[in-house]
This record gives structure tokens, C-alpha cells and sequence, in this order.
């Protein structure tokens, strides 16, 4: 065995893990209790904002064109090519690419999964009237997720303009018509958790990678070497 395949090194438990630190991490539950705070003291005002952004409009059609087709699925792709030229740069190892490749489908996959989750369960009314599926904005979830996890691999040079992008991307779904406030403020939260939730537990892989476990041989005796590197 070439590498020290460590409890965090299994795809299983690394999901488990990011799942049971989105839920535990102190900072998650202050999160997600002022998002539902918030929640439930803006959920009044609502239609007063739906009601202005429609009269006054809140950005420029143009920029509102590109950050809902960014929103929409395009910084999915332009954040794995991102970090993955990133990478590359940096030098980094396979393994490293690999190991960022995972945190960063899943932390968007997550996000993903439970805004629909959450949609499908509510069946809030969008703005326009559409269809039901307002509450949360996934968009905004999504957009946030990239934030959160730009943020955690290479610190807040471009994790606060990733959150600023994704904080226009929220205002963008009001501004179009297609949510509500709280839709937005829910998929804001709910993003970020996921992404420093499993951005945790990549770290802790990252930590562990330096240890590995190497079969030797000497004469007729077998043995192994544990190597640790200090870099």
C-alpha cells in the first residue's frame, strides 16, 4: 500500500464527515440560526421588497443577464477549470488535484441536492408565479457554495470577491422576478455551511496526506516505514 488510506482518505466517510461537520460546526449553527432568524423577521416584508425591486428594478439588465447565466450553472465549470489551472500552477500533486476535484463536486453537489430537497418539500410560490419551487433560490445556494469553498482553499483574496459576486447573484433572482428575499437569505446560508463544512474535512485530508505507509523488504524479512513529511 502505497499511501496510508486513513479514515478521511474514503470517499464514504469523507461524505459523512463533511455532512456531520456542516450540522456540528459552531460557526454552521450561528450561520443557519440568523439565516432563520432573519427568516422569520423579514418573512413580512417580502412582498414590499418584490413590490419596489419591480417598480425601481435593483441592477442593469446587462449585469443581471450574466449573473443569472453565472448563478445558473456556468461557474460550476469555471470553477473546476479555475482551481484545476490553479492547480497546476502551484505545482501540486495528482493526488492534491484529486483530492480538491472531491471537495469541490461534492460540497456543489450537496448544495445542489438539498436546495431541491427543499423546494420539492416546501413548494413555495415564486414571485412570478411560475411554479412552486421558490424556497430556497438555488442559484444563490450554489453561487454562495463556490464562495465558501474558493474561500477555503485560497483564503479571502478570493473567497470575499467570490461572496460579493454571489451576493449580487441573490439580489439578481429578485430583481428578475423569479424569488423572494427569504429565498435568498435561506440559499446564502445553506451554501456557505455546506462549502466550510466539508472544506473542514479536505483540510483534515490534506494534513493527513503527509503520513504514508511503505511496504520494504530486507534479506528474506518484510517490514514497513512510516513516512512523515514536515513540508
Amino acid at each position: 500500500m502505497k499511501a496510508l488510506r486513513s479514515q478521511g482518505f474514503s470517499y464514504p466517510t469523507f461524505f459523512a464527515e463533511g455532512i456531520r461537520e456542516v450540522l456540528s460546526n459552531r460557526t454552521n449553527q450561528i450561520i443557519l440560526s440568523g439565516a432563520g432568524v432573519t427568516v422569520l423577521l423579514l418573512h413580512q416584508f417580502d412582498e414590499e421588497v418584490q413590490t419596489y425591486s419591480q417598480k425601481k428594478g435593483l441592477l442593469n439588465e446587462d449585469l443581471s443577464h450574466i449573473l443569472d447565466l453565472y448563478g445558473g450553472g456556468v461557474a460550476y465549470p469555471l470553477t473546476l477549470v479555475g482551481t484545476g489551472a490553479i492547480s497546476c500552477l502551484q505545482g501540486d500533486s495528482w493526488e492534491e488535484g484529486i483530492r480538491k476535484s472531491k471537495y469541490i463536486v461534492t460540497s456543489l453537489g450537496v448544495t445542489a441536492t438539498i436546495t431541491e430537497i427543499f423546494k420539492i418539500s416546501v413548494g413555495r410560490k415564486r414571485p412570478n408565479g411560475a411554479n412552486r419551487k421558490s424556497f430556497p433560490s438555488g442559484h444563490t445556494s450554489g453561487s454562495f457554495a463556490i464562495a465558501s469553498v474558493l474561500d477555503q482553499l485560497y483564503g479571502q483574496k478570493i473567497g470575499v470577491s467570490a461572496y460579493i459576486v454571489a451576493g449580487f447573484v441573490g439580489v439578481q433572482r429578485i430583481h428578475d422576478n423569479k424569488h423572494w428575499l427569504t429565498d435568498v437569505i435561506v440559499g446564502a446560508a445553506l451554501g456557505t455551511v455546506i462549502g466550510r463544512g466539508f472544506g473542514v474535512i479536505y483540510r483534515n485530508e490534506v494534513k493527513t496526506s503527509s503520513l504514508s505507509i511503505v511496504p520494504a523488504r530486507a534479506g528474506g524479512d518484510f517490514y514497513i516505514r512510516i513516512l512523515f513529511s514536515l513540508n
